[in-house]
C-alpha cells in the first residue's frame, strides 16, 4: 500500500490497532522512525584527513561501504579529483570510471565513493591529455 503522507499512515495504523488500548503511541511512534543509514555527509562533519576546504560546497562525497572504515579511508572521487587532479568538478571523476580507467587494489572500480584505504594502490590508464 502507498500512503501519499504521514497523516494517512497514522490513520492506516490506527485503525488496525484501535481496538487495542494504548498501542496507538506505539504505532505513531513506529511510522515515525528514520528509513535507514544517513546517505549525506556534511562538510564539516568530513574526517579532517580530507583536507577538504571550508567553502568549497555544503556535502561531502560518503564513503560506500566497503574494506575500510569511513573514517580510516579516502573515497575515490577525492583521489581523482582533489589529490591527482586528473578531474575539476564531480561529473568528470563519473565519466572517467565509467571508461574503467582506475585501478583500486587490481580491481577496476566504478563506484565514485568506494573507500580506499591508507595502503592501498591506485592504477590509472587514464591521462587528462589522453580525452
Amino acid at each position: 500500500m502507498a500512503f501519499p503522507d504521514l497523516l494517512h499512515l497514522y490513520a492506516f495504523v490506527h485503525l488496525c490497532f484501535s481496538s487495542y488500548s494504548g498501542l496507538t503511541d506505539l504505532c505513531f511512534y513506529v511510522a515515525l522512525q528514520a528509513r535507514g543509514l544517513k546517505k549525506h555527509l556534511k562538510r564539516l562533519n568530513a574526517p579532517k584527513h580530507w583536507m577538504l576546504d571550508k567553502l568549497g560546497g555544503a556535502f561531502a562525497p560518503k564513503p560506500s561501504s566497503g574494506p575500510h572504515k569511513s573514517r580510516e579511508c579516502l573515497p575515490l572521487i577525492l583521489i581523482l579529483r582533489n589529490r591527482l587532479k586528473y578531474a575539476l568538478t564531480y561529473r568528470e571523476v563519473i565519466a572517467i570510471l565509467m571508461q574503467r580507467h582506475v585501478l583500486v587494489d587490481g580491481k577496476v572500480r566504478t563506484d565514485k565513493t568506494y573507500p580506499s584505504g591508507f595502503m592501498g594502490t591506485c592504477n590509472s590508464f587514464f591521462t587528462p591529455t589522453s580525452l
